[in-house]
């Protein structure tokens, strides 16, 4: 038998089929690509055994796919309850926290992750402690965060174009577009840095400058948010 967190006990048989209803969770969720059914045999698991860890991480990856942020909050919020040590579901947690606009939260986790040795993706935790800062208006201090991003793995893209956005808040235009330069040259097809790249040289009066860079941007990414905010500088700035 094993005991729960909560002082019950949870027999094998139950134990048992927790563990089978999570398995078949886990498969319609990573294997088959299938919410629906990973969603109802994961809420069958954390009924039979309300203390794992894993399926409340489980509901927590299925909850944010589903866009339901406060479900899947709640779930890494118990996951990492009942495991301290579970640091993928406190990563996933301090996500949440960005998403929902919860900075000091996202500031909290996201420190104790890059301290701890253990912790695989260090360089995506500097990156969203540096986005906590910048939404709090401290763009040095994020700026801070994003090149340590960039120094651990050269290759993640946001916190090089996230270096050119700090440095267009402090007003460094010329610095901003050596940043959003190299981050492009780093990651050619990311749309977003062509987006602030253009932004840049638009405010710098290199007109035609900004519209390639807008241009780009759109046929990297035509139907994303980011490209869709492209193909309106592009009109804007043709109609005038």
């Amino acid at each position: 038998m094993v005991t729960l967190a909560c002082g019950s006990v949870l027999n094998e048989k139950d134990q048992k089929d927790a563990k089978y209803h999570h398995r078949l969770a886990y498969g319609h969720f990573f294997e088959s690509g299938d919410s629906d059914a990973a969603l109802q045999e994961a809420l069958k698991s954390i009924k039979l055994n309300p203390s794992s860890a894993e399926v409340h991480m489980l509901l927590g990856l299925i909850y944010t796919g589903r866009n339901d942020l406060l479900k899947a909050l709640n779930h890494y919020q118990k996951s990492v309850e009942i495991k301290p040590e579970y640091y993928e579901a406190k990563n996933n947690l301090g996500t949440i926290y960005l998403a929902l606009s919860m900075w000091q939260k996202a500031i909290k986790i996201f420190t104790e992750l890059t301290s701890i040795d253990e912790y695989r993706t260090p360089a995506m935790g500097y990156n969203n402690l540096g986005w906590a800062y910048y939404n709090l208006g401290d763009f040095k201090g994020a700026q801070k965060y994003f090149i340590t991003a960039t120094q651990l793995n050269p290759r993640l893209c946001p916190p090089h174009n996230n270096i050119g956005m700090t440095y267009i808040e402090l007003k460094d235009l010329e610095r901003a577009a050596r940043s959003l330069k190299l981050g492009i040259k780093q990651c050619p097809r990311y749309a977003e840095p062509h987006l602030h790249l253009g932004r840049v040289q638009h405010l710098l009066n290199r007109s035609e400058s900004a519209l390639v860079s807008w241009r780009i941007c759109k046929k990297l990414s035509p139907s994303s948010e980011v490209g869709l905010r492209c193909d309106r500088l592009i009109k804007q700035s043709t109609l005038r």
